[in-house]
């Protein structure tokens, strides 16, 4: 989850079931996971005599219903299997992890957010993901396979995700253009406020957390390429980047959005409260709105900036790897693939994420917030890539109070240029401009 990354310190329903067999230990041990809507699952035939003791660990609370729910519905399928479950505090996790993972029988399989998956990776615990027949655009986001992937391998699972999006109040808008930002300028101009209302602003957004800022200039900060793991990488000072902050600080100027007094919880407070009726928010903003009595809450993908100028907002993927030092890899990859495809249903009404797989939601909410998760750039694996996120962030905030400009963009491009980037270089020169 977003709130437990390093980016916060910085600032069922299928088909068909499936059948595997897997050689083990010098013996035969046969699985089936049931791939129906049924919350009961298929049991397969294992030698009695065989016992499979799989190690799951993982540093976020929230997903401790859905992870014993999974766990027992398979072991009730695989009588011979056992999910032991471990919660690792979220300030101790990586450091166990990474230390404990290459010890035998210790960590089979772990969730993990994807912005951590190089560290893992080059730690050696984690495996490559070669179901390519499930882990497809058919059946999960490009954003979400973007993010389990690795010097061009699929190394994980996708499991859930945050993204930011447009929430509103849907008392005041009915079939309004809400797919950028010049458009909801437009709407606010001709928005006639009813008589005793309460809102004081139509729209305002927190300015302070990059993972609500990113998507304004998302679409045009190209780094670390799609998978986020190239440090050749490095954007340049583009025409639409340009464009696309100007759009930026021209929003906020219409708004009339203070950086100083607006932050996340202003937002919710603000919006619960009838105050306004557009903001950025997140999965956590849309479950407490829309739980507020008498608010009637929409969903929209983050808007771009107008029509020709795109928005690309932040996404934090969480995923579950497979540690190749298990010694009973094909069943760990087998639970893996129940966790994150055949429960995936599951999953926001048990630990109140957004699964990666294409679901069908009865909340078509829902469907928005994952329309805004499809067009979102996954959050940097390259380790160390906090300082990027940093360094965005002061910049950001700089356009935000009018003090900053493209050059303070292209500052953060020359930093980067010259601090990650190989002896192989690049197409272009530092602080470069393509039109």
């Amino acid at each position: 989850m977003r709130s437990g990354s390093v980016l916060k310190r910085f600032i069922g329903a299928a088909m068909c079931g499936a059948l595997v067999m897997a050689g083990i230990s010098g013996c035969r041990i046969q699985y089936v996971e049931d791939e129906t809507a049924s919350e009961e699952t298929t049991a397969g035939s294992m030698e009695e005599d065989r016992q499979v003791d799989i190690n799951l660990w993982y540093s976020d609370e929230i997903y401790s219903d859905y992870l014993s729910m999974c766990a027992a519905q398979y072991e009730n399928a695989n009588k011979n299997v056992h999910i032991n479950i471990e919660y690792i505090p979220e300030t101790d996790y990586m450091s166990t992890l990474t230390s404990e993972a290459v010890k035998p029988g210790k960590v089979d399989l772990y969730l993990v957010d994807n912005d951590n998956l190089e560290q893992v990776k080059l730690a050696g615990i984690a495996s490559e993901n070669r179901l390519t027949d499930i882990y497809n655009v058919y059946n999960y986001s490009q954003t979400a396979l973007n993010a389990c992937t690795y010097n061009d391998k699929l190394i994980a699972y996708p499991l859930s995700y945050d993204t930011s999006f447009l929430i509103y109040n849907r008392d005041y808008v009915q079939d309004a253009d809400m797919s950028n930002f010049e458009a909801i300028k437009l709407f606010a101009e001709n928005l006639e406020v009813p008589a005793g209302s309460s809102i004081s602003s139509v729209f305002t957004c927190d300015l302070k957390d990059i993972f609500y800022n990113y998507g304004y200039l998302g679409a045009y900060l190209d780094i670390g390429g799609k998978a986020g793991d190239d440090k050749t990488n490095i954007f340049n000072i583009t025409t639409d980047l340009t464009k696309a902050a100007e759009l930026y600080k021209q929003l906020i100027e219409y708004f009339y959005i203070d950086i100083n007094s607006v932050d996340y919880y202003s937002c919710i407070n603000d919006f619960e409260q009838g105050s306004i009726v557009f903001t950025i928010g997140d999965v956590q903003m849309y479950q407490r709105a829309k739980v507020q009595d008498g608010l009637n809450v929409g969903v929209a993908a983050f808007p771009d900036m107008s029509e020709e100028v795109k928005s690309a907002p932040l996404s934090v993927t969480t995923v579950v790897a497979v540690n190749p030092f298990s010694d009973d890899i094909a069943v760990v990859e087998s639970f893996a693939k129940f966790l994150t495809y055949t429960g995936a249903g599951r999953l926001y009404e048990t630990a109140g994420v957004s699964a990666c797989r294409r679901i069908d939601n009865e909340d078509e909410n829902l469907d928005r917030i994952y329309e805004s998760y499809d067009k979102s750039v996954p959050k940097l694996k390259l380790m160390y890539s906090d300082e990027f996120y940093a360094l965005l962030e002061i910049t950001m905030h700089q356009l935000a109070e009018g003090t900053g400009d493209v050059q303070s963009l292209s500052n953060v491009r020359d930093y980067l240029y010259k601090n990650w980037q190989s002896d192989g270089g690049t197409d272009s020169e530092s602080g470069s401009e393509e039109q």
